[in-house]
């Protein structure tokens, strides 16, 4: 029985003999490998670009104040104290123009250089008569003020977060501004002045840039600038000689622009 037992086991392994070798012959499957995603390369403001830009402007108030002269001493008579306010002038309008500049990035700070130039139509215009001597007599005024074009050289500072800058800017800016007064009164006396210059200052203001594409980036900018002042000083025509007009203009102006620029090289590094 022993003997059976044992054969009958001896058989067995042997029969298996066969299946266990083709098992060991059998390569091991390979192993699957999975590719990490790539990381998308940082953004990099650093270099030189050029862009459009276009917007509204706006002035602060500019107060029509003017003084009458007779041979250079305030002229006073009756009720007419020699001064007098001829309203308010609020001139408004758009621009359009263009801005080439240079950007550094250190870090996640951004600074650089920009320069810009706009034509602008930025104007109003108003009439006002006042009281003179007596109810029966006045004095008229009228005026007319207009931004034509200007333009800005500026450095720039911001913190950049990949692809969004923030940014404050300030520095230099001129422009061309004509400006115009007429008088006339119920004596018969009437004068004018035209004036077109161009004026210098500064500006400064802040903004916000987004870059969408590797080359392209897309702004918004706030700029408050400051073009000095102008005196106006004219004679007056009429039947006596010496009368003489003047008045003294500043000229403050807002602007909210969007723009578009178009980065050199591309953004990454």
């Amino acid at each position: 029985m022993k003997t059976l037992f044992l054969g009958s086991t001896i058989f067995m392994s042997l029969a298996a003999l066969p299946a266990f070798a083709a098992d060991m012959s059998r390569p091991a499957p390979a192993p699957v490998y999975t590719k990490a995603p790539a990381m998308a390369p940082a953004f990099s403001w650093t270099g030189f670009y050029i862009g459009v830009n276009g917007g509204a402007a706006w002035a602060k108030e500019q107060s029509v104040d003017i003084t009458e002269t007779l041979d250079g001493a305030v002229f006073t008579s009756g009720t007419w104290p020699g001064t007098g306010n001829f309203g308010t002038l609020k001139p408004s309008g758009g621009f359009v123009g263009g801005q080439v500049g240079f950007n550094y990035q250190v870090g996640m700070g951004v600074f650089g250089l920009e320069a810009d130039f706009q034509g602008a139509s930025v104007k109003d215009s108003i009439t006002a008569t006042a009281p003179y001597i007596d109810p029966l007599n006045s004095i008229t005024i009228g005026t007319s003020s207009e931004l034509k074009w200007f333009g800005t050289a500026r450095a720039r500072a911001g913190v950049a977060w990949d692809r969004v800058l923030v940014y404050a800017t300030g520095g230099f800016a001129w422009g061309k501004v004509d400006y115009d007064m007429t008088m006339t009164d119920t004596f018969g006396f009437a004068g004018a002045a035209s004036t077109s210059t161009t004026r210098t200052g500064y500006v400064i203001g802040g903004g916000l840039e987004y870059a969408f594409t590797p080359s392209w980036t897309a702004k918004v900018e706030y700029q408050y600038m400051d073009l000095g002042s102008l005196s106006v000083n004219f004679p007056e025509s009429g039947p006596t000689a010496g009368f003489a007009i003047s008045s003294n203009q500043k000229f403050v102006y807002s602007t909210i622009r969007g723009g578009l620029n178009f980065k050199l090289g591309g953004g990454m590094y």
